[in-house]
């Protein structure tokens, strides 16, 4: 069946939508984070690098944890008022960074040009440089097609449409409700309180953006899981490199050819996502525990909770992490407490709550059992 003559043109028009979203949401959002966390690294202890894979995480799941706030709070008002609220938390942000803004853009900089220098380089001459240059170049060529391609799939599989029809219901009621509820009675969309909400939340922030500028799509949440998996091969790149640019090549050959992740960034799924902050949680715990910097402790809090928010089983996971910043902290029992209680609330403001919330007025999550 031939397709229709407008059909190019709306593809086309779908696909710049979908990168003034993403622009918004991921490249301007995450650069004014970016800059705050640089001016919290006084002593600049951490490699760009790292405060680039950090905040350019962090930026898209603190939009949907101050969704979940408002809608929890503030439940049934217009497109406009969330998204208000969203811009002026990252205005606040930027406006707190404004004087790192240039060292922010430096920083994205210099985390690109050494990325694929760590990628490509190689040895310094001969057949060997030749090899790693082509085989990085293949790479991202490759990584471009899957990309490219994984976006014109629909949503499909369980998980994901339950997610997909869990953000278009929140849309429709703009409403959390602090217990089991049927969202959408025509569809039978049914959503346990408990569970952590985080990720339909991207449908909603995209739908309120259609909302307020005419677009259309769902590209933006169709794209989340490919954006995040490749914030973990930059964690590979960047880890691995420190023990051999040809390692960190071998690396990524190899995470690209598994069946896992290809399935992972072939198909809308939560998994890259979820395993993303729990990476993160576990490499800010590290560094916490060495460093014990203010950065690495606000980082550390912020990257477990939202593991807790992106998915129950993060719950758990930022539990134990956390009880291992506590007991392998080292120091005096008071300044241990003390610590360890300021990462809690960070973790705790960054989704966490959720938890709380939901035993206590909500389903009883765990306490139910009991």
């Amino acid at each position: 069946m031939d397709r229709p003559e407008d059909a190019p043109d709306t593809h086309m028009i779908e696909y710049l939508t979908f990168l003034s979203k993403f622009i918004l949401t991921n490249a301007v959002f995450g650069l004014a984070l970016c800059a705050l966390l640089i001016r919290i690294d006084r002593n600049r202890a951490h490699p760009p690098a790292e405060i680039v894979i950090a905040s350019f995480g962090l930026a898209p799941p603190i939009i949907t944890l101050l969704l979940y706030y408002s809608l929890l709070v503030l439940p049934s008002l217009p497109d406009l008022v969330y998204f208000v609220i969203v811009l002026s938390f990252f205005v606040g942000v930027l406006y707190l960074g404004r004087h790192w803004m240039a060292d922010s853009l430096a920083y994205l900089k210099s985390a690109l040009i050494k990325g694929w220098q760590r990628l490509a380089a190689g040895p310094s001459h001969g057949f060997a440089r030749w090899l790693s240059i082509h085989l990085a170049s293949l790479l991202v060529l490759y990584l471009a097609f899957l990309i490219i391609s994984s976006l014109q799939v629909p949503i499909g599989g369980h998980d994901a449409l339950s997610y997909a029809a869990q953000g278009k219901a929140l849309y429709k009621i703009k409403h959390i409700e602090l217990r089991g509820i049927l969202l959408d009675p025509a569809t039978g969309i049914y959503r346990p309180s408990f569970h952590a909400p985080s990720f339909p939340l991207f449908l909603t922030w995209e739908m309120i953006l259609n909302g307020l500028f005419g677009f259309g799509g769902d590209m933006y949440f169709r794209s989340v899981h490919l954006y995040f998996g490749i914030l973990i091969i930059a964690l590979l790149v960047y880890w691995l490199n420190k023990k051999g640019r040809a390692l960190a090549l071998l690396g990524v050959i190899g995470l690209l050819s598994s069946r896992g992740f290809f399935l992972a960034l072939a198909r809308v799924h939560i998994d890259t996502y979820r395993i993303f902050f729990l990476l993160l949680s576990w490499i800010y715990l590290a560094r916490a525990l060495r460093n014990k910097d203010r950065l690495s402790l606000v980082l550390l809090g912020a990257s477990s909770g939202i593991a807790a928010f992106a998915h129950t089983l993060g719950a758990f996971a930022a539990a134990l992490t956390l009880l291992v910043f506590f007991l392998f902290l080292g120091g005096r029992i008071l300044y241990r407490f003390q610590t360890a209680a300021l990462v809690c609330l960070w973790a705790l403001a960054a989704g966490g709550l959720h938890y709380l919330i939901d035993m206590a007025w909500g389903s009883g999550w765990i306490l139910s059992l009991l």
